[in-house]
């Protein structure tokens, strides 16, 4: 909102016009956590990722403040994680959680947004919304939202686990499913735009990497409502899916995880793919070394991860130890400070802004 545009028609003498202005209306919250470097640069962008965060917040987390003001199970999980700890505030993330909820649909996935009405979904999206009601449970102990969102999450994973072929969740074909992981090339799913769906028998990494996390999720939500029967269950399914993740999707040639297997596919590498199996703890140690090292180079030959995804690159390459901490340290630097030099006073979607 650095400038306001005022048209004044029919107007026939002078008129005066003594304010034109923007009355904020922000969500109260107070900045709790604190975060102090010598690096001024560092701490400049801690400012601003509050500044972003809290910009987001209205009615329920946006995407952007300014262009969809749309609530996403994805992004409110990276906001809700951040908010928790600059914010300590966890009444704004459960309403945002419930809302995406109510948008449950009978093939076990939810509406893209909340609330909505759209004629696609994102399939991992759905599973990011199992993920973040755990990290809620952990941060703030509340069992009530837990309690209440059970049999939902029994209904989607369910349904998740009538589709799957050979220990792995087959993508869902068709119009309403965009396979969508992050604005990156060939993880866009650029034909949703088209009207295009998918149409044959594919297998995606990502996709099921979120499955596997999405599995150890909701084991967690059925232990923690006294339902062990329930939670073992999931936790079997889940060694399943990462056994079969690690021992389908991995190219000894290329010693990476491919992202996509069935007919037609091309070889896609990713640093998003290596990255979410790490986190999802779908591969054998020495293979997340190999990943971590990979990850950490410059031109590794893999496709970049994005700013909103990042995330899971971070978390893969301070799996275990700090070896790499320096490089996600210097990589945040490099980007966030890079938006910062060419004038943001909030940070973008992308790294592009608004040439995007």
């Amino acid at each position: 909102c650095r400038y306001i545009q005022l048209h004044i028609s029919n107007i026939q003498d002078e008129f005066i016009l003594y304010y034109a202005g923007m009355r904020p209306t922000e969500y109260p919250v107070e900045v709790k956590g604190e975060f102090v470097s010598p690096n001024s640069l560092w701490n400049h962008i801690y400012d601003v990722s509050i500044r972003t965060l809290h910009l987001c917040m209205h009615e329920h987390y946006e995407d952007t403040p300014w262009r969809e003001q749309a609530l996403y199970s994805m992004d409110s999980r990276n906001q809700a994680l951040c908010g928790y700890y600059c914010f300590g505030e966890y009444d704004f993330p459960e309403a945002s959680f419930d809302l995406l909820g109510k948008g449950l649909k009978k093939d076990g996935y939810l509406e893209l947004c909340a609330p909505a009405e759209v004629p696609i979904t994102i399939p991992c999206f759905s599973m990011a919304w199992i993920m973040e009601l755990v990290d809620h449970l952990l941060y703030s102990g509340r069992i009530e939202p837990v309690k209440a969102a059970l049999p939902k999450v029994k209904f989607m994973i369910d349904s998740y686990l009538a589709n799957m072929e050979d220990d792995l969740l087959v993508s869902p074909k068709g119009k309403r499913y965009w396979h969508f992981y992050e604005w990156a090339d060939g993880l866009d799913d650029p034909g949703i735009f088209r009207g295009d769906g998918l149409e044959t028998k594919r297998f995606d990494a990502p996709l099921n990497t979120f499955f596997a996390m999405a599995l150890d999720s909701s084991a967690k939500l059925a232990q923690a409502c006294d339902k062990s029967e329930l939670a073992e269950r999931y936790m079997g399914y889940a060694r399943k899916v990462k056994k079969a993740i690690n021992d389908i999707f991995w190219d000894e040639k290329e010693q990476v995880f491919t992202t996509y297997i069935g007919d037609g596919c091309k070889p896609h590498y990713a640093e998003l793919t290596q990255a979410l199996i790490i986190c999802a703890g779908a591969c054998s140690d020495d293979r997340v070394s190999i990943l971590q090292r990979k990850l950490a180079a410059q031109n590794n030959g893999l496709v970049e991860t994005t700013l909103s995804h990042s995330f899971y690159k971070f978390e893969a390459l301070l799996q275990g130890s700090y070896e790499y901490a320096t490089t996600v340290f210097d990589k945040i630097e490099k980007d966030w400070g890079y938006m910062l030099y060419n004038g943001a006073t909030s940070f973008w979607e992308t790294i592009k802004g608004a040439n995007d």
